[in-house]
C-alpha cells in the first residue's frame, strides 16, 4: 500500500476492525504517539446515553445502536485531528462509513480469529453480538465471548471487511508494535526530544504540498530553507515554488 493513498493535511485517524483487533490500545498509543486527543466511539455513546453498550443492545436493539454510533461519531467528529477508535460493526452502516472516510484515514486493523478470540477472553468489557446470549446482560463468570459467535461474525463481516484498501494485520504484533507499524503506514510522526515539539510527515507528494502543510498548521511566514548543495540541487526549486505558491516569502540558503 502506498502512503500516498493517505491524507497530507492533518486529518484524524480512525481505527476500524473485528472486536479484540487492538483498536482502543493501539489508539490509545498512537494518538500519545501523535500528540493527539484519543477518543472510544463506545465510550462516548455510553456518556451520552447514560447506558453501557450491551443495555443499549438490549433495551433497545442493534439497529438503534447503529444510530447511537453515527450521531455520536458526526457529534465528535466537530473537534479538531484526534485518533477515534470505532465499534467493530460502526462502518457496516453505509452512512456512517461515509461520514468516517470523509472525516480522514480509516484503517481497517486484523488479525486471525484464534488471536481474536484470546484476546476477547482475556478482556473484561462484555461483547453484546459475541456472548452466547448477545442481547442479555453476562451473569458474573460468564464467557465473553463464543469461538462460534466470532466465527459466525467474521463470516458475515469478510466482504464488508474486506472492502478497506487500508489494513493491518495484529495477530503477532504487540500494541507497541502495530503502533509503530500505523505510523509508517501514514507517515505520521511526533517528535518531542526538539524544543519545540513538531510534527513530521514522510509522505510522497508532501514537498509539492509543503505549503499547504503549513498554512494548515498555523505557520507564518517568511521562511528560509536550509539546505546543502546536493539536495538543494534536487529538491530546493521544488519547495520553493510550493511555498511561494501558499503565499509565503521564502528563499533558499545552500551550504556546502
Amino acid at each position: 500500500m502506498s502512503n500516498s493513498t493517505f491524507n497530507l493535511q492533518p486529518s484524524t485517524v480512525l481505527l476500524y476492525g473485528p472486536s479484540g483487533s487492538g483498536k482502543s490500545t493501539i489508539g490509545r498509543l498512537l494518538a500519545e504517539n501523535l500528540n493527539l486527543s484519543f477518543v472510544d466511539l463506545d465510550v462516548e455513546i455510553e456518556a451520552r446515553s447514560g447506558m453501557l453498550v450491551p443495555e443499549i443492545f438490549a433495551s433497545q436493539g442493534e439497529a438503534r445502536f447503529r444510530e447511537w454510533e453515527r450521531t455520536t461519531l458526526e457529534l465528535i467528529l466537530a473537534s479538531d485531528e484526534q485518533v477515534i477508535a470505532l465499534g467493530g460493526g460502526a462502518l457496516t452502516v453505509p452512512e456512517t462509513r461515509q461520514l468516517a472516510e470523509r472525516a480522514g484515514d480509516v484503517i481497517l486493523l486484523h488479525a486471525a480469529p484464534d488471536a481474536l478470540l484470546a484476546r476477547l477472553q482475556a478482556d473484561d468489557d462484555p461483547r453484546p453480538l459475541l456472548a452466547p446470549s448477545p442481547l442479555a446482560p453476562l451473569p458474573e463468570g460468564e464467557v465473553k465471548a463464543s469461538a462460534e459467535k466470532l466465527e459466525s461474525m467474521l463470516a458475515r463481516r469478510s466482504g464488508h471487511y474486506e472492502s478497506f484498501e487500508r489494513k493491518l494485520d495484529t495477530t503477532h504484533l504487540s500494541p507497541e508494535e502495530s503502533t509503530w507499524e500505523l505510523q509508517i503506514k501514514l507517515g505520521r510522526y511526533h517528535l518531542k526530544a526538539m524544543s519545540p515539539a513538531y510534527d513530521v510527515r514522510v509522505q510522497p507528494g508532501g514537498l509539492d504540498e509543503l505549503g499547504v502543510l503549513m498554512q494548515a498548521r498555523g505557520l507564518n511566514g517568511p521562511v528560509a530553507v536550509v539546505t546543502d548543495e546536493n539536495v538543494g540541487g534536487l529538491y530546493l526549486p521544488r519547495v520553493l515554488e510550493s511555498l511561494q505558491k501558499s503565499g509565503y516569502e521564502a528563499r533558499g540558503i545552500t551550504i556546502p
